[in-house]
């Protein structure tokens, strides 16, 4: 695969806005990202951050809990709190980087899994092996190509906001273009913008780990 490289993209600081009330500060992102594969079509891979079975937690009156990551006497995560596996969006093999969107939620603190068993068991392992013969609820599902992507990766994205976010509320959402860094050095993008009350800024990074052309060269 001539030209695909491996690159891994990172969340490296969020910033929330300081008037957002306890009862909202508690997070969990779904992140997208749109790329080139290795036989030159566009895809898109939907992760949901830091997991469906956990959140951030950054309310002040919540420091004991063991996902608590707010920085002391600031409205943001602090990095060295997250695990460095949450702290991972994704890792994936392309040819060419085109975009991230973020979609950051405030998560009702009842259990996850409650709310999936509740309402989306049926499609939940639809969506985790993206088998889309298994989606009856959304009726028959053409996989139709184009430039941007396939049904598919938009059913996925519905269902898996739905999941992320159990029906709780979008405080902020945003996208940015991306292109490959310029190796070394990596590529930091931030996304930032007005969302509830007030301004979020999300930082991430997207660094080439290994070009597999070149590994592929040297072991000829």
């Amino acid at each position: 695969m001539p030209g695909v490289s491996v690159y891994e993209l990172r969340l490296t600081s969020f910033n929330f806005p300081s008037a957002l009330p306890n009862d909202k500060a508690n997070f969990r992102i779904v992140a997208e990202v749109r790329y080139v594969t290795g036989d030159g079509a566009f895809t898109t891979d939907h992760v949901v951050m830091p997991g469906l079975d956990t959140f951030w937690e950054c309310a002040t009156d919540k420091s004991a809990e063991p996902n608590y990551v707010r920085a002391d006497g600031a409205a943001s995560i602090d990095m060295v709190k997250v695990d460095s596996w949450d702290a991972l969006i994704l890792m994936f093999k392309a040819k060419a980087v085109h975009s991230l969107k973020l979609t950051v939620f405030d998560v009702n603190r009842r259990d996850a899994w409650d709310t999936i068993k509740d309402h989306l068991g049926p499609v939940l392992d639809a969506v985790l092996s993206k088998a889309t013969a298994a989606l009856p609820a959304v009726g028959p599902l053409t996989l139709v190509k184009s430039t941007l992507g396939d049904a598919s990766a938009d059913v996925e994205s519905y269902l898996l906001k739905k999941l992320a976010g159990s029906g709780d509320k979008v405080l902020f959402k945003g996208s940015a273009q991306l292109h490959a860094p310029a190796a070394p050095a990596p590529l930091v993008q931030t996304i930032a913008g007005q969302g509830s009350l007030g301004r979020y800024s999300i930082e991430v990074t997207l660094a080439e780990v290994t070009s597999l052309a070149a590994t592929a060269a040297a072991g000829a």
